[in-house]
């Protein structure tokens, strides 16, 4: 799918936890092309004008799709660009280019499906699960943080037909420890599908689960990103063996013994 350069409306803008952000965005022209795919990302600019500030884009993941022409996204707060997406108003718009990347691969609908997230890992793993609902299936999301405050809302997934199950580093909601550890106190379930994201320890810990069950997984990388499009080199990842990928267009999704090795 071809990414298209546009100007998108916003919507909607909610905190939904500590220091986290829900942006609901209009962007007709994103949807000219098709329909973005659960593990796709877009970047967002500057406003509209000639302002440049921030000067570089930056990256986010399709959190869910909220109708024929709209998307939402869950935006950290952590440093001057995000800051200024959070004081942006309904009505307003930015740049917006997208959707890039390669989304996760759609397993068959009767495959039990697993989906491992950590903090702001759950963006492209919610729309992933409710994809997987659309077509009648009934993914386990798994989802962890450092704690309640830092969890955003999952009660829609059950209302499709998913389930959630939550981790926090320090048990103030649902499992006490790493959601790695939530995954480890799952049933064995031979040939059940699994996807993860979130930081690369926690993706590691996943690894480690998935290759001592002998199931395939496939993670969603985070990196830092200026172009998104793969010219910059500024999400290079490198890989065992030597190789090296680019997160924005080899990815973010790759098979984990690609990321770990075998």
């Amino acid at each position: 799918m071809q990414a298209v350069q546009t100007q998108a409306e916003i919507i909607r803008r909610e905190t939904v936890a500590r220091s986290t952000l829900l942006l609901e965005l209009r962007a007709k022209d994103l949807f000219s092309a098709g329909r973005p795919e659960p593990g796709q990302f877009v970047m967002l600019g500057p406003l509209k004008g000639d302002s440049t500030d921030p000067f570089l884009n930056r990256p986010f993941s399709i959190h869910r799709l909220s109708g024929s022409d709209r998307l939402e996204l869950l935006i950290a707060v952590v440093g001057r660009g995000t800051r200024i997406i959070g004081t942006l108003e309904p009505g307003q718009r930015l740049s917006l280019l997208g959707p890039l990347g390669n989304g996760f691969s759609l397993p068959d609908p009767k495959r039990p499906a697993l989906l491992v997230a950590g903090g702001l890992g759950v963006a492209p793993l919610f729309f992933l699960a409710e994809e997987l609902c659309s077509q009648g299936a009934r993914p386990r999301l798994l989802y962890g943080a450092g704690s309640v405050d830092l969890l955003v809302p999952t009660d829609g997934l059950q209302a499709q037909g998913g389930s959630v199950k939550l981790a926090t580093d320090d048990g103030s909601a649902g499992f006490h420890g790493f959601v790695s550890g939530l995954l480890e106190e799952e049933p064995e379930e031979p040939g059940a599908y699994l996807a993860a994201c979130g930081p690369m320890e926690m993706l590691k810990a996943v690894a480690d689960v998935a290759e001592s069950r002998k199931l395939e997984l496939e993670v969603s990388l985070e990196s830092r990103m200026a172009c998104g499009l793969g010219a910059c080199l500024g999400c290079t990842v490198f890989l065992p063996g030597g190789a090296n990928r680019r997160v924005c267009c080899d990815g973010p999704v790759f098979l984990a013994r690609e990321v770990f090795g075998p």
